[in-house]
């Protein structure tokens, strides 16, 4: 298995590890993709598209008026200190994980805990692509994790990168399928594990054309693990040139899991509702909602979660221009700002800090999850919602959350509430206050839906 082949030396400080070679072949799929092969003009493109762009993205980041710039741009380009300065040096052995955005980290979280109480000797290197992931993360590193911005998939990057951390293992997340870096790891004898795997039927429909096809073959057979997080997404990996995959897990699951909090005194407020992650156009309907709601319940509390927190000035705005008295979050307990403020202050609170959302869902008895009411959504972990004991809603736009929403729901109707526009929403955040009986039975079967999964040791 791939934790035992990282497994064999993990107690020194370097490990040696034998990697099986990938093979691929245009017709049968059983030859080496290498330079020199049938691809040789696929891959000299992509690198040279890389090397050319390069110095223009290197200006172009060195010209961002942000503090944090010249870091994010010695990270993206492995511009490191020399090593008898730098800070990052790790005499133990490294296993790396790379994801995207806030979501996916979340995802790696649990398998990343895992595998440093099974190898204490052990570092990890979490390495993201997002500004809101770096947030994120900085507020919950454990102990003995490096985060740092993914490189480029420029090759003198990767070169760079691979020579600095020297990882004994790699582990992506979802989809993240980067040609330079997965070859120039794989080269280099990397054991590579693609988990928490899918590809949207979007994203199948791109790779399998007789362009791409060979590219996405040769990187799938370059990993040793490939484990989906759901059957679907392991046929289309399968279609896409996976030669073998694991039982699905899906470790969103264990994501959601792992971040729930308890709710502060006095508990869970049956007259609050937040809307999670929400995208431009979703807090329109949630502000109709409460306009609506307002005349019948006094104590109604609104709580608007934005994605992307520096659209929360702009959300006030758009809440002071329907003539809804609205405020903004302070200090770094929202719950708590909220609690003390809301029988004098606004009844619509947004929250514009990031890292925030569990402990609102923990607080609050509904919980619209965003990103799923128009067609551009892509959807948002509905489960994090349901380990909270939340009635959970969400749109039919769910992305790649479409599967998890139905396995919910296979388990009991009322796990997750879908609603098609701003109408039905306000209908439905209606109906559960109405009915306090209907209210903790959807509370109920939510998280009923995700308490039995155990999606890490499925991976392990």
């Amino acid at each position: 298995s791939f934790a035992l082949r990282i497994s064999q030396d993990m107690s020194i400080a370097s490990l040696e590890c034998n990697h099986i070679t990938g093979v691929f072949d245009i017709s049968t799929l059983g030859k080496e993709m290498t330079v020199a092969g049938v691809l040789d003009w696929r891959l000299r493109l992509y690198r040279g598209a890389w090397v050319a762009a390069s110095p223009l993205l290197s200006a172009w980041l060195k010209t961002r008026a942000r503090e944090s710039s010249s870091t994010i741009h010695n990270q993206r380009f492995a511009l490191y200190p020399p090593l008898s300065t730098a800070k990052d040096v790790q005499e133990r052995p490294v296993i790396w994980f790379h994801a995207v955005s806030v979501g996916e980290c979340a995802a790696a979280f649990p398998l990343l805990q895992r595998c440093l109480a099974e190898w204490p000797n052990a570092h990890a290197l979490l390495t993201h692509g997002t500004v809101s992931a770096g947030l994120w993360l900085q507020r919950r590193v454990p102990p003995n994790t490096t985060l740092q911005y993914a490189p480029f998939d420029d090759p003198n990057a990767v070169a760079r990168f691979l020579d600095r951390w020297n990882p004994q293992a790699g582990i992506f997340l979802e989809s993240e399928l980067w040609p330079n870096l997965i070859l120039a790891a794989h080269s280099r004898g990397v054991p590579l594990a693609l988990v928490n795997a899918n590809i949207s039927p979007k994203s199948t429909a791109r790779w399998s054309t007789s362009l791409l096809m060979p590219i996405v073959c040769a990187l799938l057979a370059k990993f040793d693990l490939i484990c989906p997080q759901s059957e679907s997404s392991a046929q289309r990996l399968r279609a896409l040139g996976a030669d073998d995959t694991a039982p699905p897990a899906n470790l969103k699951y264990a994501a959601a899991t792992s971040s729930a909090v308890r709710p502060q005194p006095p508990g869970k407020q049956q007259r609050w509702w937040v809307a999670g992650s929400t995208h431009v156009g979703e807090e329109e309907a949630v502000l109709s909602a409460h306009q609506r709601l307002a005349s019948q319940w006094i104590d109604l509390v609104t709580v608007i979660v934005p994605r992307h927190p520096e659209r929360a000035a702009s959300i006030c705005e758009l809440a002071e221009a329907r003539g809804i008295r609205c405020a903004q979050t302070e200090g770094a307990d929202p719950v708590a700002h909220i609690l003390k403020n809301s029988s004098s202050m606004p009844k619509v609170w947004i929250v514009g800090t990031i890292g925030h959302l569990p402990a609102m869902y923990a607080q609050c008895a509904i919980a619209f999850v965003g990103g799923s009411l128009f067609p551009s959504g892509r959807g948002h972990n509905v489960a994090e919602a349901a380990v909270a004991e939340c009635a959970v809603i969400c749109g039919f736009h769910t992305g790649p959350f479409k599967e998890m929403v139905y396995e919910m729901c296979g388990t009991h109707y009322a796990a997750v509430w879908q609603v098609a526009n701003a109408n039905e929403l306000a209908n439905c955040v209606e109906n559960l206050f109405q009915n306090p009986k209907h209210l903790k039975l959807r509370q109920q079967k939510a998280k009923a839906a995700v308490s039995g999964e155990n999606a890490v040791a499925i991976v392990w």
